[in-house]
């Protein structure tokens, strides 16, 4: 009865703070407070809860890009299966519509690091920064396959 009561008490404590803060504080706020509730102490739930928003950040990135090269790759095979074309399997042999899919993950990072670094904005610059210069690279190495594959199809 003592561990319905501390656990009824943990969730007003965690509705009452997701209601009262912004959208990004209150997910953090959550965790925290959920955190505090449940194992942490407070300075560590601090870290601990930020920790967990930069996990799931990172996982739901990672989930992100497995969803995105599974549908971009059934589409793609659909269609290019259906076509007498060489371009497009230039296009799939040259890797285009796999690097294509690497795209996702750091826009997935880049919207979602609010969540966890709002009140950082060093970190949260930081991060964004990191993120747009993976997608400057990816958008190299897709211009890089797309170019192979205009020579081998020129070649051809």
């Amino acid at each position: 009865m003592a561990q319905e009561r501390d656990l009824q008490e943990t969730f007003d404590a965690v509705g009452k703070l997701a209601g009262s803060e912004g959208a990004e504080g209150s997910l953090l706020g959550w965790a925290q407070s959920l955190l505090e509730h449940l194992w942490f102490s407070e300075g560590m739930s601090v870290l601990a809860a930020r920790g967990l928003i930069i996990a799931v950040v990172l996982l739901l990135g990672l989930g992100a890009y497995w969803l995105s090269r599974i549908i971009l790759f059934q589409v793609v095979l659909r269609l290019i299966r259906k076509t007498s074309y060489k371009w497009d399997d230039m296009l799939l042999e040259r890797r285009v519509f796999d690097r294509l899919a690497h795209f996702v993950p750091p826009i997935v990072v880049y919207k979602a690091s609010t969540l966890a670094f709002f009140d950082l904005p060093e970190a949260l610059g930081l991060i964004q920064v990191a993120a747009s210069i993976y997608m400057v690279v990816i958008a190299l190495l897709v211009a890089s396959s797309f170019l192979n594959a205009l020579q081998a199809i020129y070649n051809t």
